[in-house]
């Protein structure tokens, strides 16, 4: 009996340390084969997805976000909002892609450092954006996925890709309507200084032959230092050096004749003298000349800010790139600093502006633009532009 009830103890107390280990693992988790605990996993998940049409800064700092419609050019993000670690992974999709063949794929994009990919996390919240300029025209519209351990998430939203503006060539109902594709770039040349003002006469890059979008010509005002035209002083003392030569010419024969009786030796002398005197007086003919003074290389002032600003301003409407700008600038020989300040100008300027169209208040532009770290004089100054 003893020995029997031995065992039994013993088996019951296997059985119990067993149970209290059951009771420990299904409480706290256990790790799977990846190294990460089921509550780790149970609390990674995505809170959402979206695509957007961003604007970045010279920095590659994102200057602003758009849900709207995008043209070829422009450049995508997909913001993802997550909570938790893990392996996040997202895809840029055009119309008609599979999340096997994306357009594009950035891969774990926590834990590896890409220039592709700008962290906007804030203190309560974990906020990745990965952006990509698509390559070629992809008209339709287009998505973005993200899989955050391997389970993947589709973005709330979709934006269109539209090609360049058309423009139709047929008004004949009945026949097929032909479509051609021409958006106008416009772009100036300044020409030279003429009765105090220069000229940048805008043109079409592009040839559209379509002028209703054509911005008004830009002027400036501009002196060139010109001397008084010397031509006809330098005439009228050539005329002046040819007949005195002419009249000594006239003097030898008869200057001869009267002394032909003389002897030769004296003739000479005599020619000499002459032949001398006159070398003399063309000499110092010569020297009493008025030289002509070379006219002055034009001196254009430089064009003020506002027709820079002007013509920077009608480049981003034409979605001229701020690189193509600022070199079309400095060939048109602007100074770099001005281009600089200028180009940063109107780009916070065009921020102010659509921020403005989409219903944000005076205050809450204000307030992000400080914290940006713009300065209350360029701030006031943009708001009385813009009328705000």
């Amino acid at each position: 009996m003893k020995r029997g009830s031995g065992n039994s103890v013993l088996a019951l107390g296997i059985f119990f340390i067993f149970f209290m280990l059951f009771l420990l693992l299904n409480n706290r988790g256990v790790d799977d084969i990846t190294g990460m605990a089921v509550d780790d996993i149970e609390n990674s998940f995505i809170q959402s997805v979206k695509i957007l049409r961003v604007t970045l800064d010279d920095n590659l700092e994102i200057l602003d976000t758009s849900e709207e419609n995008f043209e070829s050019g422009d450049t995508l993000g997909c913001r993802v909002e997550y909570t938790g670690t893990g392996t996040l992974d997202i895809s840029f999709l055009a119309q008609g892609d599979s999340i096997d063949n994306p357009e594009e794929k950035y891969t774990d994009i926590i834990n590896i450092k890409n220039t592709k990919v700008i962290n906007e996390s804030t203190v309560d919240k974990n906020i990745l954006t990965g952006i990509y300029k698509p390559l070629n025209d992809a008209p339709g519209k287009w998505s973005c996925m993200a899989a955050f351990n391997n389970i993947n998430n589709a973005s709330e939203n979709t934006i269109e890709m539209f090609p360049e503006t058309t423009i139709p060539i047929s008004d004949n109902t009945n026949a097929t309507q032909q479509i051609i594709t021409c958006t106008p770039l416009w772009d100036c040349n300044w020409g030279e200084c003429s009765d105090g003002k220069q000229i940048c006469a805008y043109y079409d890059r592009n040839s559209c032959n379509d002028q209703t979008s054509k911005p008004q010509d830009l002027e400036n005002q501009c002196s060139v230092q010109v001397t008084q035209d010397v031509t006809q002083e330098r005439k009228d003392i050539t005329a002046s050096v040819d007949v005195e030569s002419k009249n000594n010419t006239l003097l030898i024969p008869i200057i001869l004749f009267a002394l032909g009786l003389v002897s030769l030796g004296a003739y000479l002398m005599i020619k000499k003298f002459k032949n001398k005197d006159n070398t003399e007086q063309l000499q110092q003919s010569n020297n009493n000349q008025t030289q002509p003074e070379l006219p002055n290389a034009p001196q254009v002032v430089q064009p003020s800010a506002n027709p820079i600003q002007q013509y920077v301003e009608n480049a981003m409407q034409q979605k001229q790139s701020v690189q193509q700008i600022k070199t079309d600038l400095e060939k048109a020989g602007w100074k770099k600093y001005d281009i600089d300040n200028t180009v940063n100008y109107c780009t916070l300027k065009k921020f102010v502006n659509e921020k403005k169209q989409q219903g944000f208040t005076k205050e809450k532009i204000t307030e992000s633009l400080k914290s940006k770290g713009w300065k209350d004089e360029i701030i006031n100054k943009i708001f009385i532009e813009l009328k705000i």
